[in-house]
């Protein structure tokens, strides 16, 4: 895999979208298509805006690059495995940015175009979907939009340490994700990790603990 020059990584970090354009226009696609390889090895142009909070850089790149590049930074996985989704799922500072960048992905793969990889369903080197990363730090929205996207698998895959969805939405209090799982029609695990269950949590969640059981 080639490596980012630093202007265009400058791009992604500080959400300069006039470098960006200028390197549509110029650079072949295989330039976007390139990682950091510093303290952030492995992170595309994607990563690196939705770790920075560059919601606007992602929204003009999803205007001006071809869709087969948008594909492929899409699923491409950083040294942790993780998709631009798995970053904005687990964004901890600012829940609002990453509920855009997460509705932002996620439209792209509802607007008709042929869905190649499906990150939503992608597990990192611990095993986490990015359902589990938003639920982890109670980005309760952006947990409740990717959950919509495969309600039926999702609920069913753990992570490396056994922590189903279910589990780690009543742990965290995010009962609303809790509450979806519970009220579907697919079947769910209960899975936790060192075989605690959402009974261990329950009480402690209002109105969800005569739900799981």
């Amino acid at each position: 895999m080639l490596q980012m020059d630093s202007e265009l990584k400058e791009a992604a970090c500080s959400g300069n979208v006039d470098i960006l354009r200028r390197a549509v226009s110029s650079k072949p696609i295989e330039y976007f298509l390139t990682i950091s390889d510093d303290g952030l090895a492995g992170n595309n142009i994607f990563h690196l805006a939705t770790r920075s909070e560059r919601s606007e850089f992602l929204k003009v790149a999803w205007e001006i690059l071809p869709e087969q590049v948008l594909q492929k930074l899409l699923s491409q996985t950083d040294k942790n495995g993780c998709t631009p989704l798995h970053t904005a799922a687990g964004l901890n500072r600012s829940r609002h940015i990453s509920l855009e960048i997460v509705r932002l992905i996620l439209g792209f793969y509802k607007s008709g175009v042929t869905v190649i990889n499906k990150p939503w369903l992608e597990h990192n080197h611990n095993g986490c979907t990015p359902l589990q990363l938003a639920i982890e730090v109670v980005n309760e929205e952006s947990a409740m939009e990717i959950l919509s996207m495969d309600i039926e698998l999702l609920c069913k895959m753990v992570d490396n340490e056994e922590n189903s969805p279910l589990f780690l939405a009543v742990k965290n209090g995010c009962n609303k994700v809790a509450e979806k799982i519970l009220m579907s029609s697919y079947s769910y695990s209960l899975s936790g990790k060192e075989d605690s269950t959402p009974l261990h949590f329950a009480p402690n969640s209002s109105g969800l603990y005569f739900l799981v059981f």
